[in-house]
């Protein structure tokens, strides 16, 4: 198996990691057209895209980290401040059967690993 240790290694778990142990709760919420379009997420959930289904017609999918999960993410970050999770379809990691999760902060300055789901 690939060496995942370097710097842009996963901040969380190994390169088994399950979507279960990344977030602890998710949900979809539905488009609010009140004060233009936004989705009214409740605190603490982040989206989430990249899987299918994450992104429908008229909603979206949103996670809610554990409290470990979300620090590390936090302190990877340039500011501090999670806006989104994603996966992306990658050769790199799906050679070895991997699907990378990331985070990002609101001005995109950064995005890092967060884990590789297994």
């Amino acid at each position: 198996m690939a060496d995942y240790a370097r710097f842009e290694g996963p901040l969380v778990a190994g390169p088994t990691a399950a979507l279960e142990a990344l977030f602890a709760d998710w949900t979809s919420v539905h488009v609010e057209e009140s004060n233009g379009r936004h989705y009214p997420a409740p605190a603490g959930y982040y989206l989430f895209s990249g899987l299918p289904g994450s992104l429908g017609k008229g909603c979206a999918l949103f996670v809610r980290p554990p409290e470990h999960v979300r620090l590390a993410a936090e302190r990877c970050l340039a500011n501090g401040v999670i806006a989104a999770f994603r996966c992306v379809h990658s050769a790199r990691y799906l050679q070895d059967d991997l699907l990378p999760v990331y985070v990002t902060d609101p001005q995109h300055v950064a995005g890092r690993l967060l884990a590789l789901l297994g």
